[in-house]
């Protein structure tokens, strides 16, 4: 937004909190090489804004002999999260598509912790969230801190960014530690300095992909192959281009190469079509592209690279795929799209799909009032329609019950009851199965920690409203961060006990609990058999038996972490045929089907799908 230059000291209650930052805005006086301004803030106990403002709660910390502001240890449990950052409207408002502007961000390298830039994009397909927040579509690569314990800049390159003043108090983009495409840090970051530059295009084309005729680029061994590189000129010129592609197989092997010589027209978007003969041979293979250009009018010349993958593999028919088997995968917040994360779930042999619902702070904006958003009922009739059955989780904080805290007093339980009854009743016969809360014994998912006795009042009261919305609502309880057993996880063992003592084993159809293995020596199925007749021995005491569902299970493919990304599939099968021959569960959904964009991070790396 628009704002003096002018040197003045202000307290901004948005941004300040009880963290005592004296903000100055001074005149005009970064300067680039070539002598050109550009906006700044300088961050510390003092912060000095040019052209820049913030809006933040991190706190003044000392690293390396000099100030900066430092985030909380982790994302979540009211811990300081962002620096939203506004851009003086005289600088740089509302720019066009393709505008490249550069934000530099100066960070103490520390031994852990991880940031990235969210933002306001022109693309918003490319990351779509309900409730109002498409807003935050654009997201950035993460910025992994590696231990050097000195004071470095990473610079993030954007060009789809509005800078309209459309994210929080009217800023135009956010620094944070957490984000939907790379999740939580794994500890404080500090900052130094914030800059933005306008600078030129660093490459000619938009990239929109490799595509193909097959959903999610996978093929079986008797297809034909053709795929596609999306291209887009950024420019209002007409360019001229020799195109190489090349295609590598799982052991690095060249296997295709070819080059043509391509024209494209101002603005235009084109498909470049690479035709291969099938390898018939099982695998993942990677697609290098090198487009060398040149702009006509201007003579400026461009070199665009691109990696992207196909696969070869089993497809498997919509007909036979597993009841037994699904993925979780956020489709409602930006985690893939309806339109393709079925038939990917499908092809993979699965028939379900664990979703977050529509939260509790999504739909009661105002204190008794719902707000539905239509596109997410869309989208769960686009599911149901293509064969999909959907376990939606019931969550969410709002701030005018329990203090902005998991439901806990009698008024945020029944409000919070209200919630997933409304819900339920919403989506009958789309939606009829709930889990009542995510992990509510990590304090990740309950900053208070509210304890067993709290989340079983909770369970009783849910389980109620939801019957009366939809008497044939199968309602899912526990959902545990880990499976019960005395000696692997004895806090989840008590947690579980403390759950059915307080009298909630009659509020529930049946139970849920995650299983992750971390360790590089593979998976470890006996641990995983041990604690599942854990909980079958535990519901013993009070009652029948209900089903079980293991409502998480995967093993990451993070660089240097357990697992391979070509070993994976055969993970996933033995998790399936050790609960299958054993009868240890009636489901389970992988965790998950979309991997987030850190590849180097193991809670970014579960997923499925790149």
């Amino acid at each position: 937004m628009k704002y003096s230059k002018k040197n003045i000291v202000c307290m901004l209650a948005a941004i300040v909190f009880a963290t005592n930052i004296n903000v100055t805005s001074f005149a005009a006086q970064n300067n680039d090489d070539e002598g050109e301004y550009y906006p700044k803030v300088t961050l510390g106990s003092s912060v000095k804004e040019d052209g820049l403002r913030i809006i933040t709660s991190f706190t003044p910390a000392v690293r390396g002999n000099r100030e900066g502001l430092m985030s909380g240890e982790k994302a979540g449990g009211g811990n300081p999260e962002y620096i939203n950052v506004d851009v003086d409207d005289n600088y740089m408002y509302d720019v066009p598509n393709f505008t490249p502007v550069e934000v530099t961000v100066e960070y103490f390298d520390d031994e852990n912790g991880k940031f990235n830039l969210t933002y306001n994009t022109h693309n918003p397909e490319e990351g779509k969230y309900i409730a109002n927040n498409d807003r935050y579509g654009g997201s950035t690569l993460i910025v992994n801190l590696t231990g050097t314990k000195e004071w470095l800049t990473h610079t993030f390159y954007l060009e789809d960014a509005r800078f309209a003043n459309m994210l929080s108090a009217g800023t135009d983009f956010r620094v944070g530690i957490w984000s939907p495409s790379m999740g939580s840090t794994n500890g404080a970051v500090v900052f130094g300095s914030i800059s933005v530059r306008k600078v030129p295009l660093r490459d000619i084309f938009k990239y929109n992909g490799l595509t193909s005729e097959k959903l999610g680029n996978i093929f079986s061994n008797t297809d034909e192959i053709k795929l596609y590189n999306n291209l887009k000129v950024k420019t209002n010129d007409p360019v001229t281009s020799v195109i190489k592609s090349e295609i590598y197989d799982s052991d690095n092997n060249l296997i295709y190469e070819n080059e043509q010589n391509v024209e494209f027209e101002p603005s235009e978007e084109k498909k470049v079509e690479i035709s291969l003969e099938n390898p018939k041979k099982f695998g993942i293979y990677t697609v290098k592209t090198t487009i060398n250009s040149k702009d006509v009018a201007s003579g400026l010349e461009f070199t665009d690279n691109y990696t992207d993958e196909f696969s070869v593999c089993d497809v498997v028919a919509d007909e036979d795929g597993n009841p037994m088997v699904g993925y979780c995968s956020q489709v409602f917040h930006g985690k893939g799209y309806p339109n393709e994360t079925p038939g990917l779930i499908m092809q993979a042999g699965g028939k379900w799909i664990r979703i977050d619902g529509v939260s509790w702070n999504e739909l009661e904006r105002s204190k008794g009032v719902y707000t539905f958003p239509p596109e997410a009922m869309e989208w769960a009739l686009e599911m149901k329609e293509r064969g999909i059955k959907i376990s939606a989780i019931i969550k969410g904080r709002v701030s005018f019950y329990n203090n902005g805290n998991n439901p806990s007093t009698p008024e945020g339980i029944e409000a919070f009851a209200k919630y997933a009854g409304y819900l339920a009743g919403k989506f009958k016969g789309v939606i009829d199965q709930f889990e009542v809360w995510n992990e509510w014994n990590l304090q990740h998912f309950n900053p208070a920690l509210d304890p067993p006795e709290v989340y079983a009042e909770v369970l009783k009261a849910v389980y109620t409203e939801i019957k009366k919305a939809n008497p044939d609502a199968t309602v899912i309880g526990l959902d545990t961060a880990g499976l019960p057993h005395e000696k692997y996880s004895p806090s989840v063992y008590d947690w579980v006990k403390r759950v059915f003592a307080a009298g909630a084993y009659d509020y529930l159809d049946g139970v849920s609990g995650h299983h992750y293995d971390y360790g590089k020596e593979g998976i470890d199925e006996v641990k995983l058999m041990e604690s599942v007749q854990t909980l079958k021995d535990i519901m013993s005491e009070y009652g029948p038996p209900k089903p079980i569902y293991i409502s998480e299970i995967g093993s990451s493919t993070a660089h240097g972490g357990n697992t391979p990304p070509i070993d994976q599939p055969g993970e996933l099968a033995l998790y399936y045929g050790v609960l299958r021959a054993y009868g240890l569960a009636d489901l389970m959904t992988y965790y998950c089907l979309y991997d987030m964009a850190d590849d180097d991070y193991v809670e970014a790396s579960w997923g499925s799908v790149n």
